[in-house]
């Protein structure tokens, strides 16, 4: 949009930099949402991994059947 246009009427230049005010407010928490959700996942990933290690063979076995069932796993 012009921003021009805006300059002619005070309520509609007022509602364009609402908006706008509004956009950026939505995009920075979205961000910081964004990077507090990768954060989480990466730390669940590496708290699973970790413990992973330390399961018996039968252990692995059992959980690999439960998640292919589940089809978290497709061979």
């Amino acid at each position: 949009m012009d921003k021009t246009l805006y300059l002619c009427t005070g309520d509609s230049f007022a509602h364009y930099h609402q908006q706008q005010a509004i956009k950026h407010f939505a995009m920075s928490h979205t961000n910081k949402l964004t990077l507090s959700e990768e954060y989480r996942r990466e730390e669940l990933i590496r708290m699973i991994g970790h413990n992973l290690e330390k399961l018996t063979l039968q252990e692995l076995e059992a959980l690999y059947y439960d998640m292919s069932t589940k089809t978290y796993i497709n061979d």
